[in-house]
């Protein structure tokens, strides 16, 4: 690692992906002994070595200024689970699921009736509960035409409250996780549609701010400073399992997302009156605060 002095952000990602392989599997062999002190020293070695490489890899990383595409690159191909049928396989079932409601139409309305409706379905779905996999299927893709409607009109709801809509989709998404616990839903297919679920949005949500500012939509300050932290949150919120669990269309999605976010963060930035040399090192902190975790 001390060799190397420049790295593209795949050849760093590569060799975080291989490290977490060999740390995983040393780890795993010093924790066999069943005397519980019997393997203190070498265990000790082997954090202190960590910490160096761990420190190679925050060298490398900000050896130069990165970009958002830089953060994807490394989040996708650092993450432990890339490469692994089982997540392959459950992607590829959660993705194709979601990938089907694209063609479903929005509902019609007015800002306030979308709400309501919204608001009246999770009601009605925290009331009726999910006991099984059908249930859980229909909240989802009832959900997902309501959100979808939600950011067509996102630019609206400056001066209304959604915490009703927060506070109820909290509350569904708490009953599903008991609903896998009891064994209603099988707990692998409960995890992968959920984190599919949150990619989508995550995504969908950044992508409308970007058009909303590009077409104009955007004036105040309160609604600028808001669209600003929505568009970081693809990378910074999507953790390695939801990297995993990205589906090739969303991937290309995401790509194109750090292209349009490097222009609109300048945008918003300058119109709000940031520091250029904080807005512009973001990707940078992101690629820390993933090294430091690791």
């Amino acid at each position: 690692m001390k060799s190397d002095k420049d790295l593209s952000m795949e050849h760093l990602a590569d060799k975080i992906s291989k490290w977490r392989t060999l740390e995983d599997s040393v780890s795993a062999c010093l924790m066999r002994d069943t005397i519980k002190k019997a393997h203190s020293f070498p265990m000790e070695e082997f954090s202190n070595v960590h910490d160096s490489i761990r420190d190679e890899f925050m060298r490398i990383a900000t050896a130069k200024r990165r970009t958002f595409k830089d953060v994807l690159l490394l989040k996708m191909n650092a993450s432990p689970y890339k490469s692994k049928k089982e997540t392959d396989s459950l992607s590829l079932v959660a993705s194709k699921f979601f990938e089907s409601m694209d063609t479903i139409p929005l509902y019609k309305g007015d800002k306030t009736r979308i709400l309501t409706t919204y608001h009246f379905f999770l009601e009605k779905v925290k009331k009726e509960g999910i006991a099984n996999q059908s249930q859980f299927l229909a909240f989802l893709k009832t959900e997902d035409r309501l959100f979808r409607t939600f950011l067509s009109h996102l630019y609206e709801m400056s001066d209304v409250s959604v915490s009703h809509i927060t506070s109820g989709t909290e509350d569904v998404c708490k009953m599903i996780a008991q609903s896998s616990r009891k064994g209603n839903l099988p707990a692998r297919d409960a995890v992968a549609y959920m984190a599919v679920r949150t990619n989508r949005r995550i995504i969908a949500n950044a992508q409308t701010c970007v058009a909303d500012i590009k077409r104009g939509k955007v004036t105040s300050a309160e609604q600028q400073t808001a669209y600003f932290w929505m568009i970081l949150q693809p990378f910074l919120s999507i953790d390695d399992f939801g990297m995993a669990m990205l589906s090739e269309n969303q991937r290309k999605d995401l790509v194109q997302l750090s292209i349009d976010a490097l222009g609109t963060i300048a945008c918003l930035s300058r119109s709000l009156q940031m520091d250029k040399n904080m807005t512009d090192g973001l990707p940078d902190m992101f690629i820390k605060l993933y090294i430091s975790s690791l």
